[in-house]
Formats: C-alpha cells, sequence, structure tokens
C-alpha cells in the first residue's frame, strides 16, 4: 500500500511514525513544501526503521506531488497553525482554501485516493475538499466528532 503524507509538522510526523509501525506500508511519502524539512524526517525514520515492522517500506521524501502517484490513501495535516487566542473556527477560512488546492494536486496524480483530513478544522476543511474536487464524499474522511460543528 503506498500512503502519502502532507505535511512534515508535528502532526505529519506523528503520522508517518505510526505509519511505519503498521508492517503494512510498503510506500510512504512524507510531502512537504520544505524539501530540506521533510528530508530530516525521512533520514531520522530510516535510523529507526529497524526498531519497527517496516523493514522493506520505501520512505521517500518530497516537495513534488508527482510523487504521489498513484497513492492508496493520502493523509492531509499541512495547513495554517492555531496561535494563541486563536480558535479552530479562526482558521477555517485559510485552511479550507489551502485543503483544496491540495486536494485538486492529489487528484491530478492519485484521483482513486482515500483522502484523511487531519487539519483544523477537519470537518470543515474535509467538506470544502468534496464540494470544490472531484474527491466523493465517500472518499474524504475527518474525524473532529463534530467539535467544529
Amino acid at each position: 500500500m503506498k500512503i502519502g503524507v502532507i505535511g512534515a509538522g508535528a502532526v505529519g510526523v506523528g503520522v508517518c511514525n505510526y505509519l511505519l509501525t503498521l508492517g503494512s506500508v510498503s510506500e510512504l511519502v512524507l510531502l512537504d513544501q520544505n524539501l530540506e524539512r521533510a528530508e530530516g524526517e525521512v533520514f531520522d525514520f530510516r535510523h529507526t526503521a529497524a526498531l519497527t515492522f517496516s523493514k522493506n517500506t520505501r520512505i521517500i521524501p518530497s516537495d513534488d506531488y508527482l510523487d504521489l502517484l498513484g497513492a492508496d490513501i493520502v493523509v492531509i495535516t499541512a495547513g495554517a497553525q492555531i496561535q494563541q487566542g486563536q480558535t479552530r473556527l479562526d482558521i477555517a477560512e485559510i485552511n479550507a482554501k489551502i485543503g483544496v488546492e491540495i486536494a485538486r494536486k492529489i487528484e491530478r496524480v492519485a484521483p482513486k485516493a482515500v483522502l484523511i483530513v487531519v487539519s483544523n478544522p477537519c470537518d470543515i476543511v474535509a467538506h470544502f475538499i468534496t464540494t470544490n474536487t472531484g474527491f466523493e464524499p465517500n472518499k474524504v474522511i475527518s474525524s473532529g466528532c463534530v467539535i467544529d460543528t
């Protein structure tokens, strides 16, 4: 299974760490607009892979959406962070725009992928993705648990 993670921040790195413990991921792409950041994180993953079930996982740092070609699942963690005094709703508009932009890029290279939206507010971002791209609602998952609505 090929999985992409968009965003090499704390959440994206945490998602990658978890995925590497599963042993069922054949290829893991960590994509970030800052390639050096993605490369640094992947460097660390490669050193710890022997301690996980991911001995055969190909881990790729990237800043190019073409590396997601044919991905089965893409986890979107990229977006504006909540600053002190802000709520999830304060960043909804910017993160919805970012989410749609990212989803459109994914759609070009992995139109059959399942998207998992983690960026806050994830339910709102997922809704905007399904209404502004060709991804069907059953292919876009978020887990806000109605926190944001």
